[in-house]
């Protein structure tokens, strides 16, 4: 009997960084990056972003992504979600993931159109969640890569 159960996660994000490229010793390249997808919560009077951040891995011999994975794009990712596990000073550790399976480069006037006018859920009148937020370069440069 066949699986029906489905794995697989949509995020449009920012790459909080370059990605970095590594290769298996049988020579497969593997691309990993965090992209970071933002949601609006209100706190006292005001909206406060709330980031959320997604380790990827990318499984991809093409070198054309090298120039486009880049801090500050905004991408699409299309991909499962995989549990990774690993014991670091005696403790089980995990985290999910991304497996990536695909990208795709976004285009920030496309998306954000003009910056100051956030789209709003009619039916509730907050800020549209569904969003993700373009960060100006430095804004996330003390966040670690794992």
């Amino acid at each position: 009997m066949a699986n029906k159960l489905e794995n697989e996660i949509r995020v449009d994000g920012t790459l909080g960084k370059d990605a970095e490229f590594r290769y298996t010793s049988s020579g497969k390249r593997i691309v990993k990056f965090s992209i970071c997808y933002n949601t609006s919560k209100k706190v006292g009077d005001q909206w406060e972003k709330v980031p959320h951040w997604f380790d990827c891995t990318y499984w991809h011999d093409s070198e054309q992504d090298n120039d486009i994975l880049v801090k500050g794009q905004l991408i699409k990712v299309i991909g499962s979600l995989q549990q990774e596990k690993w014991t670091s000073e005696g403790n089980q550790r995990s985290k999910v993931s991304i497996n990536v399976h695909s990208i795709q480069v976004l285009d920030k006037d496309e998306v954000f159109g003009k910056r100051n006018s956030q789209p709003s859920d009619q039916s509730t009148g907050y800020p549209n969640a569904n969003h993700a937020e373009q960060f100006e370069d430095d804004e996330f440069s003390d966040i670690p890569f794992s």
